[in-house]
């Protein structure tokens, strides 16, 4: 542990130097490498000032990793600052869930002009999202899953993943609802090679995940497995 500590110590004072000497592309070269939670946690202990100056040279996908990470007071202060062109490009980068949580952090006015400049339909997704409170199901689920219903077949899940494909990475997992939404199960997407085409997906599912409404709080659906 005080290994890990004095590396942190020692790249957080490389940093600062660099700042100093403003040595915006080693600064660049330095984040290349590094996961975006040790850039965000490199920001938070900056002053102010430099956060934004340092935040400002990650590029979009990295940026739109690294603000998830950031202390809810860096995060804060950078996206006060950041133009609503740079917010949108940033945010639209993101899973549906991701972008609503960051959406639900801004401004009336930023809030529309993202959901405004963002493609029609992740912004029908992220307002549904929305509509959930913060940690229910409902909000915390992605809406870029594949799911069927509990009449589906092993032929209809495979068409909904083929449906989904380009949209969607790393499909591990059907999703299985009943008539109310609600999740009943989860198929991984390896079972469904060895089954028949027409084999009900009841068959195969695995409910050891429990039927869940969009409302149950987070605490609850995790207590109850």
């Amino acid at each position: 542990m005080d290994n890990v500590e004095k590396k942190g110590q020692t790249t957080l004072e490389t940093l600062k130097e660099l700042i100093s000497r403003h040595r915006e592309f080693d600064i660049i070269d330095l984040f290349s490498d590094m996961h975006p939670a040790d850039i965000a946690e490199l920001i938070d202990e900056l002053e102010e000032e430099a956060r934004l100056q340092l935040f400002s040279l990650l590029d979009v996908e990295k940026a739109s990793d690294v603000i998830l990470e950031l202390s809810d007071n860096s995060r804060e202060q950078i996206i006060e600052d950041l133009s609503n062109e740079k917010l949108t490009d940033i945010i639209e980068e993101m899973e549906s869930d991701d972008k609503a949580d960051i959406i639900a952090e801004l401004s009336d006015d930023q809030a529309k002009a993202v959901l405004d400049a963002i493609e029609p339909e992740e912004s029908e997704e992220v307002k549904e999202l929305l509509q959930y409170p913060e940690d229910t199901a409902g909000g915390i689920m992605q809406s870029e899953l594949v799911s069927v219903k509990n009449h589906a077949t092993i032929n209809d899940a495979f068409q909904a993943v083929v449906d989904a494909k380009d949209e969607m990475e790393n499909i591990h997992s059907i999703f299985v609802v009943d008539e109310e939404d609600r999740l009943i199960g989860t198929v991984p997407l390896q079972n469904l090679i060895t089954m028949k085409r027409f084999t009900p997906i009841l068959d195969v599912i695995d409910e050891a995940i429990p039927s869940v409404n969009v409302e149950m709080d987070q605490e609850s659906r995790s207590g109850s497995r």
